[in-house]
């Protein structure tokens, strides 16, 4: 399973990356504001960065904490939606905009153009790590009761509390899905 996890945070790296390159991209062109570039830049950049350590982290270590995992997911889910959205009210306040009568060239406008897909790019990001959220939430829901505890914490289960067999990490059935048995 630990291949799962790494698959998910290449995935995510790479969308970070298309999402910093149409924030650099577009900022270079319009000026915005400092809050959004500060925004955008410190949403896309960090989280991009916080998954190539994540699939390093796996690529050298067999297992994961899941609950810092889901808070680390849903965080990035929150933070790429509300860029996306509001991406698209920047677009939606640029003052040249109005006067354009025709939908067609309010839609080929650049910047409107950029801000659509800058967006997009934000939003497809959210959802890959709102896919990787759920992901890990059913797994935390599969434990058994008390082994979520033991796992956020670090602190395997003895072969003697789980009935005997051998020692796994935390859970039987995470541990499969981790890589881990």
């Amino acid at each position: 399973m630990n291949q799962v996890w790494v698959f998910f945070k290449l995935i995510e790296v790479l969308l970070g990356s298309v999402c910093m390159y149409f924030h650099i991209r577009g900022s270079s062109y319009w000026p915005e504001r400092t809050p959004h570039m500060i925004l955008y830049c410190a949403t896309f950049s960090s989280f991009t960065a916080l998954a190539a350590l994540g699939a390093f982290r796996l690529v050298l270590a067999r297992s994961t904490v899941l609950s810092s995992q889901l808070l680390l997911t849903l965080s990035a889910v929150l933070s790429h939606y509300f860029c996306g959205v509001l991406i698209m009210r920047t677009a939606m306040l640029d003052p040249h905009l109005p006067f354009i009568n025709s939908t067609i060239e309010y839609l080929e406008h650049p910047h409107f153009a950029h801000c659509k897909k800058q967006s997009i790019a934000a939003l497809v990001t959210g959802t890959m790590y709102l896919m990787h959220m759920f992901h890990v939430f059913d797994l935390l829901m599969r434990m058994e009761p008390g082994d979520w505890k033991r796992q956020a914490t670090g602190h395997p289960v003895l072969p003697a509390e789980r009935g005997g067999g051998a020692a796994t990490l935390y859970s039987p059935h995470v541990a499969v899905h981790w890589g881990c048995a």
